[in-house]
């Protein structure tokens, strides 16, 4: 197996602008890099449990009975549409130039784990990237293991580098937090309506 290829494969994949992406650096903005980690970790779990499934071919049949993602997409679509809605009503203040937000921990992981289990290119790419580097004779080994860790451990890092160019962004935006938040709340919200109807 090329390690190098599936590395930078996935490492590209990961960089590209999408909706967890999208999430990160809002968060990054509004609410810094630590708090952020809470949405991060959801969505990596999520991923893990998709890279699982799509390397043991229950991945590929989600995607060949589209109605059953169909169902679960818009699912997670109305929750993401939801918290916007909670976080453009919400009034966010500045203490110490830290941004204080509705959202707590849980909220965070739920959003990352919900936004990254019903995000279409995740399932397509995984269950297109992962079974070429399994062993097909026995794909359930401890290969597939390691190659779902470095997925994770790449994911980790490309999110960490848009949720901390999001807080790096802050340093220059703080006077206008309450309008930031409410762009966020659109871009989520954007971001919830193409996962309902994409």
């Amino acid at each position: 197996m090329d390690w190098l290829l599936f590395v930078s494969n996935f490492l590209m994949a990961s960089f590209l602008p999408g909706i967890n992406m999208t999430l990160a650096l809002n968060y990054g903005i509004l609410i810094g890099y630590k708090k952020t980690l809470f949405m991060i970790s959801g969505s990596v779990l999520a991923l893990g449990i998709v890279a699982f499934l799509s390397a043991t071919s229950i991945g590929i049949i989600i995607i060949k009975k589209p109605f059953i993602f169909e169902i679960i997409k818009v699912c997670g679509g109305i929750y993401i549409l939801y918290l916007a809605f909670k976080i453009f009503i919400s009034t966010s203040k500045i203490k110490d130039s830290k941004v204080t937000h509705i959202l707590n921990a849980k909220e965070l992981f739920m959003q990352g784990f919900i936004a990254c289990i019903t995000n279409p290119k995740a399932w397509i790419f995984l269950a297109a990237l992962l079974p070429p580097f399994l062993d097909k004779s026995n794909p359930f080994n401890a290969k597939m293991f390691l190659l779902i860790f470095i997925i994770l451990c790449i994911e980790f890092f490309s999110f960490s580098v848009y949720a901390l160019g999001g807080t790096f962004l802050k340093k220059f935006i703080t006077k206008y937090i309450s309008i930031v938040q409410k762009l966020s709340a659109i871009l989520l919200s954007i971001v919830a309506l193409w996962m309902i109807f994409w």
